[in-house]
């Protein structure tokens, strides 16, 4: 007969083990279902006389909802905790830090990238290109015993800047002719003053086109996206079946 001392000393290793493991560590069969994604997209300018056209107005109450219905994505992921409260969850050929306590953790991951394309003179005219992106995604389980349930999101954002001298001289001219470089005539229409029909509004070099001494644009789209997940422990539990494993799954479903 077991001491009643030893009894009482496995009671918590039991009760934990009736209430289910909350540990992320392991090797995880995760299926993505089919989601949906919403785009909001963003245009400003300084321009004093511009508009843009009717029916392509950027307008921020307005949003895009694309909505996907289709058979689930399938595939692997191996967690590992590092330190208290934090870990690593490898995915297929990526690695995501993530952080948690207890049963809910959070695996994410940002992606930047920037380009500035700049052309100056000795007279003082400047003209500028930035682009930027950034991607977000983030993973959020929460874990009880050998399944999980969460949801994977994602966010990414595009912008593109532009920016401009309102002046310039004739030998900039030369080069950049009378119109310059910001593609405003793209975007903006202006009324012409003798018929008082649109025309697309061009940076004029010889007219002061906007609110101070740079012409500036910038144009935005930001994208988000959610799709739910559920996951369930397997049994492999060594490094080499997670190296097979990482590119086994099946993709989602295309209506």
């Amino acid at each position: 007969m077991a001491h009643p001392r030893a009894v009482v000393a496995l009671l918590p290793a039991l009760l934990a083990a009736l209430g289910g493991c909350k540990s992320p560590v392991g090797i995880w069969m995760v299926k993505f279902e089919a989601g949906e994604s919403a785009c909001v997209d963003a245009f400003d300018h300084n321009f004093l006389v511009g508009y843009t056209p009717e029916g392509e107005v950027i307008d921020p109450s307005w949003v895009s909802t694309d909505v996907t219905d289709g058979s689930p994505a399938l595939a692997f992921v191996q967690i590992e905790t590092t330190t208290e409260g934090e870990g690593l969850m490898l995915f297929g050929d990526e690695a995501w830090p993530g952080k948690g306590a207890e049963d809910k953790w959070t695996f994410a991951w940002t992606r930047q990238g920037a380009t500035t394309h700049t052309d100056e003179h000795r007279t003082g005219y400047y003209y500028q290109v930035v682009e930027e992106t950034e991607e977000v995604e983030e993973l959020v389980l929460s874990f009880d015993g050998d399944t999980a349930v969460g949801e994977l999101g994602g966010q990414t954002t595009a912008l593109q800047r532009w920016a401009e001298s309102d002046t310039w001289n004739a030998e900039v001219e030369a080069t950049v002719t009378a119109t310059g470089q910001i593609p405003s005539a793209t975007y903006l229409l202006t009324d012409d003053p003798v018929l008082g029909t649109p025309v697309a509004l061009s940076n004029a070099s010889a007219i002061d086109d906007c609110d101070g001494e740079v012409c500036q644009m910038g144009l935005s789209t930001v994208c988000n996206g959610t799709q739910r997940v559920t996951a369930t422990r397997t049994d492999y539990d060594s490094e080499e079946a997670y190296r097979q494993l990482s590119a086994a799954g099946q993709a989602a479903g295309a209506p």
